[in-house]
Protein backbone atom coordinates (compact mmCIF):
# COMPACT_ATOMS: atom_id res chain seq x y z
CA UNK A 1 0.00 0.00 0.00
CA UNK A 2 2.87 2.36 0.79
CA UNK A 3 4.37 1.67 -2.64
CA UNK A 4 1.11 2.62 -4.34
CA UNK A 5 0.87 5.84 -2.32
CA UNK A 6 4.45 6.74 -3.24
CA UNK A 7 3.85 6.02 -6.92
CA UNK A 8 0.79 8.25 -6.95
CA UNK A 9 2.54 11.01 -5.00
CA UNK A 10 5.60 10.78 -7.27
CA UNK A 11 3.45 11.04 -10.36
CA UNK A 12 1.64 14.11 -9.04
CA UNK A 13 4.89 15.76 -7.96
CA UNK A 14 6.58 15.05 -11.30
CA UNK A 15 3.60 16.30 -13.30
CA UNK A 16 3.35 19.60 -11.42
CA UNK A 17 7.12 20.10 -11.59
CA UNK A 18 7.22 19.67 -15.37
CA UNK A 19 4.09 21.77 -15.89
CA UNK A 20 5.60 24.60 -13.82
CA UNK A 21 8.74 24.86 -15.95
CA UNK A 22 6.91 24.50 -19.26
CA UNK A 23 4.11 26.83 -18.20
CA UNK A 24 6.42 29.67 -17.16
CA UNK A 25 8.40 29.36 -20.39
CA UNK A 26 5.24 29.31 -22.50
CA UNK A 27 3.74 32.27 -20.64
CA UNK A 28 6.79 34.40 -21.37
CA UNK A 29 7.23 33.14 -24.94
CA UNK A 30 3.59 33.63 -25.93
CA UNK A 31 2.91 36.80 -23.93
CA UNK A 32 2.75 38.93 -27.11
CA UNK A 33 -0.05 36.73 -28.46
CA UNK A 34 -1.93 36.77 -25.17
CA UNK A 35 -1.82 40.55 -24.88
CA UNK A 36 -1.99 41.48 -28.57
CA UNK A 37 -4.82 43.70 -29.74
CA UNK A 38 -3.74 43.99 -33.37
CA UNK A 39 -1.92 47.28 -32.92
CA UNK A 40 1.35 46.17 -34.53
CA UNK A 41 2.44 47.12 -38.02
CA UNK A 42 0.22 45.37 -40.50
CA UNK A 43 -2.21 44.43 -37.77
CA UNK A 44 -0.16 41.52 -36.44
CA UNK A 45 1.81 41.07 -33.27
CA UNK A 46 4.92 39.34 -34.60
CA UNK A 47 7.21 42.12 -33.44
CA UNK A 48 6.67 41.12 -29.83
CA UNK A 49 8.17 37.71 -30.47
CA UNK A 50 11.48 39.31 -31.37
CA UNK A 51 11.76 40.31 -27.73
CA UNK A 52 9.83 37.57 -25.95
CA UNK A 53 11.59 34.49 -27.35
CA UNK A 54 15.13 35.53 -26.34
CA UNK A 55 13.82 36.59 -22.93
CA UNK A 56 12.05 33.25 -22.53
CA UNK A 57 15.28 31.44 -23.39
CA UNK A 58 17.22 33.52 -20.87
CA UNK A 59 14.74 32.72 -18.12
CA UNK A 60 15.12 28.93 -18.45
CA UNK A 61 17.33 28.80 -15.31
CA UNK A 62 14.62 30.68 -13.39
CA UNK A 63 12.02 28.23 -14.68
CA UNK A 64 14.12 25.35 -13.39
CA UNK A 65 14.53 27.01 -9.98
CA UNK A 66 10.76 27.52 -9.78
CA UNK A 67 10.23 23.87 -10.74
CA UNK A 68 12.66 22.80 -8.01
CA UNK A 69 10.76 24.77 -5.37
CA UNK A 70 7.43 23.38 -6.55
CA UNK A 71 8.87 19.87 -6.37
CA UNK A 72 10.29 20.47 -2.89
CA UNK A 73 7.04 21.99 -1.63
CA UNK A 74 4.89 19.20 -3.02
CA UNK A 75 7.29 16.51 -1.81
CA UNK A 76 7.17 17.84 1.73
CA UNK A 77 3.38 17.88 1.67
CA UNK A 78 2.45 14.84 -0.42
CA UNK A 79 5.20 12.26 0.07
CA UNK A 80 3.85 9.56 2.40
CA UNK A 81 5.82 8.56 5.46
CA UNK A 82 6.04 5.02 6.75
Amino acid sequence: MLLLKRLIAGTIIAAFTVVTAIGLFALIAFFPTITCHGGGSGGNCGEGYLASLPIALLTIPLDLVAAFFVCKLLASGLWPER
